[in-house]
């Protein structure tokens, strides 16, 4: 249904452009019938609200990060004093582990005398005032238990895939930060995983930033490919360096590159909202424009965020690539 529903905005929008320029410097007679009703869908496309793709490209994402279970669980004084002691070996007794985590299942294959392994990651100068706990350590995912000293305060689960890495920092008044990477695909020619960040906030650990952080998809059998690596580069402030490319598959499979460029998005922390909120003034990026690097559904945000692009290269010289932008355009068009 809301396909049906772009496609009748689309149907609107063109038939009021009617083949206008658009900043078109080839006159409209010099393109073919089929290239102006792609040139008008284009140009419709452009016209409409990035927004109305942002919920359904983000969906899983989001869905993911805001589901992260929220906790609020005091340890008694005693069994805090064991996991203290018991922690430095990367080991727990198995009773202690049942006492501290009742609702895990427990695989008899990680029983070793009589303990089971975590992995303790911590985020303040006394070690024990916030720390986080990994059980187990196998597998593509993980169950992770978040600390405020002897108060349990959330419960997330991780799909890591190469392994698990949490860091933290801090910002205004110490406020310490933490963040990781969560995965969503994995395969030779697609992966993608974005930043999960958090902040610890008395007994409770709260949402501050989830960002694209790495995805690719190279098929070869598709007319569009794409990838999208970052660095974090800095913590103070929180600067990610984004390094993009975008290329379209010729006739005999060759990647014909639209796009290769990177460029650092400063989050400035907001101490009011506490939230990292990204600053995209004099930026090549923006909010839809990463979004549209997402696997899922962004062909048409893909079209309105790059107009200027695709636009250029139908004005341009480049023959191959103008008939590469038609071939896309028509294929898009087709598939709505």
């Amino acid at each position: 249904m809301k396909k049906i529903h772009i496609l009748i905005i689309l149907i609107s929008l063109g038939i009021n452009s009617c083949m206008s320029q658009n900043g078109l410097k080839k006159p409209m007679e010099s393109f073919t019938d089929s290239e102006k009703e792609l040139i008008q869908f284009m140009d419709s496309v452009s016209k409409l609200n990035p927004e109305n793709w942002e919920k359904e490209v983000s969906h899983i994402s989001d869905s993911v990060y805001e589901s992260q279970i929220q906790m609020d669980v005091q340890i008694s004084a005693i069994d805090f004093e064991k996991l203290r002691g018991q922690a430095v070996t990367s080991r727990l007794d198995i009773n202690l582990f049942k006492r501290l985590f009742p609702e895990e299942i427990i695989d008899s294959t990680y029983i070793d005398n009589d303990s089971l392994p975590i992995t303790i990651y911590h985020f303040s100068e006394n070690k024990f005032d916030l720390f986080v706990i990994q059980i187990f350590k196998v597998g593509w995912d993980a169950n992770v238990y978040f600390f405020n000293k002897n108060r349990i305060v959330a419960k997330h689960h991780i799909f890591h895939r190469y392994g698990l890495e949490i860091a933290s920092f801090q910002v205004s008044m110490n406020e310490t930060i933490i963040y990781y990477e969560q995965n969503f695909a994995s395969g030779s020619d697609i992966f993608w995983s974005n930043y999960n960040f958090f902040k610890f906030s008395n007994n409770s650990l709260i949402q501050v930033l989830n960002e694209l952080s790495d995805v690719h998809q190279r098929n070869y059998f598709e007319r569009k490919s794409f990838q999208l690596s970052t660095e974090i580069v800095s913590v103070n402030p929180l600067i990610i360096k984004m390094y993009y490319d975008q290329f379209f598959m010729d006739s005999i499979g060759e990647p014909i590159t639209i796009i290769k460029d990177s460029e650092k998005v400063v989050y400035n922390w907001n101490d009011s909202s506490k939230q990292f909120v990204p600053d995209f003034s004099n930026s090549k990026l923006s909010k839809h424009k990463i979004l549209s690097y997402y696997l899922d559904n962004t062909e048409l945000l893909f079209i309105n965020t790059h107009y200027d692009l695709l636009k250029g290269i139908i004005n341009g010289k480049n023959k191959i690539k103008r008939k590469l932008v038609f071939e896309y355009l028509k294929e898009v068009k087709n598939n709505l």
